[in-house]
């Protein structure tokens, strides 16, 4: 391959990089602009200015805490995109993910195919397509999830209740919609509803309560679990446990899987709630043990070691009776969640590997 050829090529990709990180900060000013988090107008140039959000100066306590110790939004946005290149597909097309992680071996629901026109057609050879409906009601709880896309965005819980009416997402249905709702997302897969542990359950047991698990690498190349947090469902947010939209978040102590204090994002507030037991059920959260964690640690690590090329991610892992399953890996995890407990730029390990990438 001559010269002129590759550092045509290498130019390219660079001038690429820098359309996409633009195109990422512009999410960023998106994410800015639509904030329910209520800060004064006059901070907010020097946050700009520094890398972080508005929302971050409630979540982080800037106005006590050094930003230094803390990763922007910016970095965030553009940089930490930037780690896993164009590997990060792998985790963005759920396709492409069962794929290596059943090759990997890794714990996971099972997904019985693609929904399409009320029929969910296997994704492998041999195994027979089936009636949406009949699958259903012999499972009494499928989950639909877009094969692109996180943040459980369109992500939706079809299940039968007692007397057999239709719910989706906690309200009555009917078969009619669920198909029509999956038809316009492009390619939707059908995943088996997983029965969570006993203990979860009873933290909150209308929603799959999931762990959080931040994998690295270290200067060897070898993965290390950087930080862990448990979201816990509300009514606000069922029947999904996500942060952002009511959710509580937990921090979790990697060395036993002790839960300190739950948070709730801010939303329309300038404030956190801080939570010690949960707000609508009442079962105790700060000191509660999440049940199988050596199992969690080891299962994160064994999905980082069978995807080398991605070396940053945010394993959800869902805690069943059986044990724990990867629900899905997120190839540029959100930090907010893990920082508004402790900053990650404190611990040396993480900052090294974050200097590596050339983040900061």
């Amino acid at each position: 391959m001559p010269a002129w050829y590759r550092g045509a090529r290498w130019a390219i990709r660079r001038v690429a990089w820098r359309i996409r990180g633009l195109e990422y900060a512009l999410l960023a000013v998106e994410r800015e602009l639509s904030s329910t988090v209520r800060v004064a107008w006059w901070r907010k140039p020097g946050l700009w200015r520094d890398g972080f959000l508005s929302e971050s100066y409630v979540l982080y306590d800037l106005a006590r805490n050094p930003r230094a110790h803390y990763l922007s939004d910016l970095d965030r946005s553009v940089s930490v995109r930037r780690i896993n290149r164009d590997y990060g597909v792998v985790l963005d097309d759920k396709l492409v993910f069962e794929n290596v992680m059943g090759h990997g071996g890794i714990p996971r629901p099972v997904l019985f195919g693609c929904l399409t026109d009320g029929l969910v057609v296997p994704m492998r050879p041999g195994r027979p397509t089936a009636a949406f409906q009949d699958l259903l009601h012999s499972q009494r709880a499928l989950v639909l999830k877009p094969a692109r896309g996180g943040g459980g965005r369109d992500v939706s819980v079809v299940s039968v209740a007692e007397g057999g009416t239709l719910l989706m997402n906690g309200r009555p249905t009917d078969m009619a919609e669920v198909v029509q709702s999956a038809a316009g997302l492009g390619i939707v897969l059908v995943y088996e509803a997983v029965r969570q542990h006993r203990a979860l359950d009873t933290l909150f047991p209308d929603a799959v309560n999931t762990a959080r698990v931040l994998t690295m690498v270290d200067g060897n190349g070898d993965p290390f679990v950087a930080r862990a947090v448990l979201r816990i469902g509300t009514t606000a947010s069922q029947p999904t446990d996500n942060w952002i939209r009511g959710g509580l978040c937990a921090a979790v102590d990697l060395r036993d899987g002790t839960l300190g204090r739950a948070v709730q994002f801010p939303a329309n507030d300038d404030e956190l709630r801080w939570h010690d037991v949960h707000p609508d059920t009442g079962a105790a959260i700060s000191g509660t043990r999440v049940p199988d964690w050596d199992a969690v640690l080891e299962t994160a690590l064994q999905a980082a070691r069978a995807m080398p090329s991605t070396p940053y991610v945010g394993w959800d892992l869902a805690l069943s009776m059986d044990g724990p399953v990867v629900i899905e890996g997120n190839s540029y995890s959100g930090v907010n969640l893990f920082q508004v407990h402790e900053p990650l730029l404190n611990d040396r390990e993480i900052r090294r590997f974050f200097e590596r990438q050339g983040v900061i």
